[in-house]
């Protein structure tokens, strides 16, 4: 049984998606270097994040464009550490 204070297990990967802030118009494109059920580490060097702000991101999975909202938790120069902000069953499913 994990320790709900504990962080969930982070999965490697490489996946590129487009964010955006909530009040921008324009996206950006980073890389989600890690993931798990709750979160993200999204890399993007040129982009500057603001703690508590929140963020769409859009990505495909299986052929559907999808988007998830999220808070970033932690922000750096190499990019932000997210909190997933699941709406529905769907997002909690993606």
């Amino acid at each position: 049984m994990q320790n709900e204070s504990a962080p969930a297990k982070r999965i490697p990967l490489q996946f590129t998606v487009e964010f955006r802030h909530n009040y921008a118009r324009d996206e950006d494109v980073g890389v989600l270097r890690n993931i798990s059920f709750s979160g993200a580490f999204l890399e993007a060097r040129e982009h500057q994040f603001l703690v508590r702000e929140k963020i769409k991101i859009k990505f495909l999975v299986s052929g559907r464009e999808r988007v998830i909202h999220a808070r970033v938790v932690w922000a750096n120069q190499k990019g932000a550490g997210l909190n997933f902000q699941p709406s529905n069953n769907q997002d909690r499913q993606i």
